[in-house]
């Protein structure tokens, strides 16, 4: 059947459920509080996280790299810290560096 004939036939019976729906708004969930914080300076409310590893060319060799991405809560503003190993303590020290750049954040997700 050709979309003409498809539609002069059942073109009726499509259009008439559109005419009668309803516009319905979606129930938007509520925001935590530290999402509306007004008035803070940013990265005050911080989530972190490490993805990789990246495959760079140092010198004349093949490196791994990862990344630590902290992000504002507030603003949505991003940091980002490169790690060479991804060690529990390449990781610490990430985030001091972060600290010591933008300061202590309050909270940590």
């Amino acid at each position: 059947m050709g979309g003409r004939r498809f539609y002069e036939q059942y073109g009726s019976v499509l259009g008439a459920g559109l005419s009668r729906a309803s516009l319905v708004i979606p129930v938007m969930g509520q925001l935590p509080h530290y999402r509306l914080a007004a008035y803070q300076r940013p990265f005050t409310f911080t989530g972190l996280d490490a993805f990789g590893p990246f495959t760079v060319n140092v010198k004349r060799r093949h490196g791994k790299r990862w990344v630590i991405i902290f992000t504002c809560l507030v603003t949505r503003a991003i940091h980002r810290k490169w790690c060479t190993p991804l060690s529990t303590d390449e990781f610490m020290m990430g985030i001091y560096r972060f600290i010591d750049t933008r300061g202590r954040p309050d909270h940590h997700l």
